[in-house]
């Protein structure tokens, strides 16, 4: 199913870029000094909410890490039904995959709300890769990581329940306090747990009727679920 296009715009107000990278994880153990080139390599853009970031099919000419916002990755069935595989926020990379591999983005991007973006072109994060072993192995370990939790989802889509899914995507992105700010909307989150819009509303309600979760705007309260 071909999306409309959306475009992008440059983001020109200052970020602290530096800030910010040095606590992600693709670039832990590098210098300032190591930083600071990488800065120079990234373009900022900013994408509204329901813009297309890139299509299936489109070559991967760029890798993406958010800045502030939030992203699904998600594809489309013959008859047009939407599936989510993936949601990212804050610190969030993706896309890096096939950019590396000169190939095409095996799924669509959008965001789900304003969202800014830093873009790496291929051509500048093979000359860091390159450049800065380290970037290479951090990579690695990312990807080994999101294999896991692929696995994982997977195991959860096809051996699972839907309640069970539900509770499960509770417990995970509960914070210390038990809560979850919930930035999916029902009908997103019901594609992203493979399930109807009206069985997940059944669901949460069934929960909010046990005592187990408390429903406020934007956010979920685990009450008797752990």
């Amino acid at each position: 199913m071909r999306l409309p296009v959306n475009q992008f715009t440059p983001y020109t107000k200052k970020l602290n870029t530096f800030e910010f990278l040095s606590k992600l994880g693709i670039f832990k153990s590098l210098a300032a000094e190591q930083l600071h080139e990488i800065v120079k390599l990234i373009e900022v853009r900013q994408y509204q909410k329901n813009a297309i970031i890139f299509h299936e099919g489109q070559k991967a000419h760029y890798s993406y890490i958010i800045y502030s916002g939030m992203v699904k990755i998600h594809k489309y069935s013959d008859d047009g039904k939407e599936y989510i595989l993936q949601t990212l926020t804050d610190g969030g990379m993706f896309a890096e995959v096939p950019m590396f591999a000169g190939d095409t983005y095996p799924a669509n991007s959008t965001a789900l709300e304003d969202s800014i973006l830093l873009a790496f072109s291929r051509e500048n994060l093979l000359r860091l890769v390159a450049r800065e072993p380290q970037v290479a192995l951090n990579l690695l370990a990312i990807q080994a990581k999101r294999l896991r939790e692929f696995t994982l989802q997977i195991e959860e889509l096809t051996l699972k329940d839907s309640l069970s899914r539900l509770i499960n995507y509770l417990l995970k992105h509960a914070d210390k306090d038990k809560i979850i700010h919930n930035k999916l909307s029902i009908t997103n989150l019901a594609k992203l747990l493979n399930m109807t819009r009206e069985n997940l509303s059944k669901l949460l309600g069934r929960l909010v009727q046990e005592g187990a979760i408390v429903l406020e705007k934007n956010r979920i309260i685990l009450r008797k679920l752990m």
